[in-house]
């Protein structure tokens, strides 16, 4: 017989409930004729009854006879003490939740006593030029952007300070979205930066607007991962530090954009009919291709036909011996061609 443990509540395992209902079925009996009934040993017997005794559901005469008495007002105490005892902790439960907000008030008035405030500027509009311009001039080291929206001729200001910071000899390195290879005038705009000595690079992504300044300070969009017109500028080393290894993490996995006249026409070379992919040629279309980029932003990125990029898909296909896009940018990282 399989029992359902209905005294596990107070201890009382599977086997001593068997031996509760061999008392409650056969009073009177000492060890030895319950654990022959049992088919158990009488130590058994003797083990099994613990918990029964402990909580009173069954008691041993002077004769060493086990009786149980009446279950119902035996178990009926049980459970009035267990629900009484539930209460009290339900009781208690609840007073420890309602002191949660004292002791979290308690915490942060100790907190205060040990944080140092971080220095953050709030600005918008027409400030946002001008702090710009004072970073680029009281700070040192490269300048490291994401770009949301290629910085295009509309922001003249943005381009004539960049021009002095590169001229200076400072670094520049940029990372823009994707989405920007699928409008012309977003491409020529990254075109003019690169052709001015930008770094650039494409990602699939980026995950907010900003601008580092070596190692002083960073301009991020204050709604982080949406566009706003209001930026802070942070200061704090820890926090610039931050922002910098979040850029170098998106720019280690991002597209390297060509400066122009790299290629035998602007950022790429034109294949002709029976002409073999280069080299370069083959990783930058890969490269792109395993970002996602449709057929016609690469065309546009590598300033080449529709119809030559078809081809070049087609010949890296057949080269890989792949039969689709995904199967090709496996094989390749395989290969170590990207």
């Amino acid at each position: 017989m399989t029992y359902r443990q209905a005294l596990a509540p107070w201890g009382v395992d599977e086997r001593s409930e068997r031996l509760y209902r061999a008392v409650l079925r056969h009073p009177q009996r000492d060890a030895d004729e319950l654990a022959r009934i049992l088919d158990w040993a009488p130590a058994e017997v003797a083990e099994a009854a613990r918990p029964l005794l402990r909580v009173r559901l069954v008691r041993v005469t002077d004769a060493g006879d086990y009786l149980a008495p009446p279950p119902n007002a035996a178990i009926e105490s049980l459970v009035s003490a267990e629900q009484q005892r539930l209460q009290q902790r339900q009781e208690q439960v609840h007073q420890a939740r309602t002191a949660v907000s004292d002791f979290t008030a308690e915490h942060l008035a100790g907190q205060a006593e040990r944080w140092t405030p971080v220095p953050v500027d709030v600005v918008s509009g027409a400030e946002v030029a001008a702090v710009i311009e004072d970073l680029c001039r009281t700070t040192a080291g490269e300048v490291c952007s994401f770009v949301r929206r290629s910085r295009n001729p509309r922001f003249p200001y943005l381009l004539a300070v960049g021009t002095q910071i590169m001229a200076a000899g400072r670094r520049m390195r940029t990372v823009y979205p994707l989405t920007a290879l699928d409008d012309d005038g977003e491409l020529e705009a990254i075109r003019l930066w690169v052709g001015h000595g930008e770094e650039a690079r494409i990602a699939p992504r980026v995950p907010t607007r900003m601008i580092v300044f070596g190692d002083e300070a960073v301009l991020v969009d204050a709604s982080y991962d949406r566009e706003s017109d209001t930026e802070i500028v942070v200061r704090a080393p820890a926090i610039v530090a931050a922002f910098r290894e979040l850029f170098d993490r998106v720019w280690t996995q991002a597209v390297t954009v060509p400066k122009l006249g790299s290629g035998s026409e602007g950022l790429g070379l034109h294949a002709g009919p029976g002409h073999r992919l280069t080299e370069e040629e083959r990783k930058r279309t890969l490269e792109l291709l395993a970002l996602g980029a449709k057929d016609e932003a690469v065309a546009r990125h590598l300033s080449v036909s529709l119809r030559t990029v078809r081809r070049r898909v087609a010949d890296l296909l057949e080269e890989l011996g792949a039969t689709t896009r995904f199967q090709a940018g496996m094989e390749a990282v395989r290969r170590g061609w990207i």
